[in-house]
């Protein structure tokens, strides 16, 4: 791992450890820095550094109460620090006004690392998340998919996925407009969510091609919620009008392929069942 992804994943790690115990961190380092400003004296301004715990909390808490009360803590000991290490002002109002000053900094400062934290979040799920359908992308779920292949590979656990096509699309492009189109992409991943258990996963490939993950599920149990997928599908595209089908592969397995080849063999079970017809179903097991 190289040093690059080692910092990139700080943020996440911090996200892991219970807020309580950033809370505790924060504070000891507030101390620590504050004995460190009293050490060095008030000739030597270490004000920058009472960032470190306020960004500390402000990234695991997001700009709440805790972070507050991390940045008056924060004032309090550098002023503390500052009058201990004999520091004399002209006048007794100065160091309450540099200190209204670094709060207000402290808190502009964490508000704003906390606001950015939100749009990287949003720009993540960006990242795993169709624009248009907004179901898993490709690049999502060969992510999910990955891991339940593995996991069906060192237990010998059942896993189905599935790759479906709708057939026609381009005629309700052409004839009905892309707005329309993009409509019935929609109206597709909806009723494909709704039919699908929640530990299932559907995704939009590109185009009109979606793939479904469905975890912990023999080719028997595959085939009857394909099935239930395909009919409720139907009957949204009738109610809507459009005259569209669905061809469907579905590969089933208990471990011992790589994702690619699952991917390969669903493709081709799709377009079996494309070439025999389309608006079906073509099953298939792991050699």
């Amino acid at each position: 791992m190289g040093l690059k992804t080692k910092i990139e994943s700080i943020p996440g790690a911090i996200d892991k450890v219970p807020r309580p115990v950033i809370a505790a961190l924060g504070v000891v380092l507030a101390f620590l820095i504050g004995v460190l400003d009293l050490v060095t004296g008030y000739e030597i301004n270490l004000s920058f550094f009472y960032l470190l715990p306020v960004l500390l909390l402000s990234w695991r808490f997001e700009g709440s109460v805790p972070v507050v009360l991390i940045s008056v803590l924060c004032v309090f000991i550098q002023f503390m620090a500052d009058i201990m290490a004999g520091h004399v002002y002209s006048s007794i109002l100065i160091p309450f006004w540099n200190g209204v000053m670094m709060f207000g900094i402290l808190l502009s400062i964490a508000y704003s690392f906390a606001a950015l934290k939100k749009v990287l979040r949003r720009e993540s799920g960006f990242a795993r998340i169709d624009y248009l359908t907004e179901v898993s992308n490709a690049r999502h779920f060969y992510e999910l998919a990955s891991v339940e292949a593995a996991r069906s590979a060192r237990y010998r656990r059942p896993l189905s996925i599935a790759v479906m096509d709708v057939d026609n699309f381009k005629y309700v492009n052409d004839n009905f407009g892309h707005p329309v189109g993009d409509q019935l992409l929609q109206t597709v991943a909806k009723t494909v969510q709704k039919t699908l258990r929640k530990t299932d996963t559907i995704a939009r490939m590109g185009g009109d091609e979606f793939a479904f993950l469905l975890p912990e599920t023999k080719s028997s149990a595959a085939v009857v919620a394909i099935n239930k997928v395909r009919d409720n599908l139907l009957a949204a595209m009738e109610k809507k009008g459009w005259p569209v089908t669905f061809s469907i592969g579905v590969v089933s397995c208990n471990g011992g392929h790589h994702l690619d080849v699952l991917m390969k063999m669903a493709d081709d079970l799709m377009y079996t069942a494309k070439k025999s017809g389309k608006n079906m179903i073509w099953p298939g097991d792991c050699p």
